[in-house]
């Protein structure tokens, strides 16, 4: 009778450790995390002249939350190393914004939003 209901009780711990991990915060965002970088990714080998050369450095992905609290869009800004038209391998830095609501990734082309969103928090600190 003890061996069931320690089997019970081990069954009923291990559900609520489930659910409680399936619904954290940061769990999402690791989620979420990364699909953008999947979509950015996708997006740059798309439009760069050698995609077969694209080397990721860095990552920096920002959630910004609506009035509930989650996360409706994400600032990103990547840098990278790709090969130019000419071979010659060159960094670069890029900026986007994702929408989680329509799953669209914008090119954010003078990084304003994030520079702005970077003025703000050091402004703040």
């Amino acid at each position: 009778h003890i061996m069931k209901t320690s089997l019970y009780l081990f069954v009923f711990s291990a559900l609520l450790f489930c659910i409680a991990c399936g619904s954290s915060p940061d769990r999402a965002f690791s989620k979420d995390k990364k699909m953008i970088q999947n979509e950015v990714v996708k997006y740059l080998k798309a439009r760069i002249d050698n995609p077969r050369s694209y080397k990721a450095i860095d990552w920096e992905i920002i959630p910004r939350n609506d009035e509930s609290g989650m996360a409706e869009k994400y600032l990103i800004r990547h840098e990278y190393k790709a090969k130019d038209g000419i071979g010659t391998v060159r960094n670069e830095a890029d900026c986007f914004i994702y929408t989680k609501s329509d799953g669209n990734l914008y090119k954010d082309e003078s990084c304003s939003v994030y520079k702005e969103l970077y003025k703000k928090v050091v402004e703040d600190f």
